[in-house]
């Protein structure tokens, strides 16, 4: 999988920016709805960077369709954990 400079989602165009620290509870990936970003931690195997991106993007989805506003953070969280792994799964596997 290629990791783009940048990703549309719901008509909107998210930027994908590699940084050092993303913050003291140790994320591997952040998205900013406001400012259309999405921020990965530099420094992790290409695969985990792959995985990391597919739950940032599920996040993103997850917040164009309105499940954010429905669920709480907590129970946002575990969803999207269940979902991205096997999504990226599916996508590795069929080389897509």
């Amino acid at each position: 999988m290629n990791i783009p400079n940048t990703i549309k989602i719901g008509g909107l165009v998210y930027g994908i920016k590699f940084e050092d620290h993303l913050s003291d509870d140790d994320f591997m990936g952040r998205t900013d709805h406001e400012k259309c970003l999405i921020r990965l931690a530099r420094g992790m195997t290409a695969s985990k960077t792959e995985e990391i991106l597919v739950h940032e993007i599920m996040h993103t989805i997850f917040h164009f369709i309105g499940l954010d506003l429905e669920l709480d953070e907590k129970k946002d969280e575990e969803y999207i954990n269940r979902i991205a792994p096997a999504l990226y799964m599916v996508l590795k596997e069929n080389d897509l």
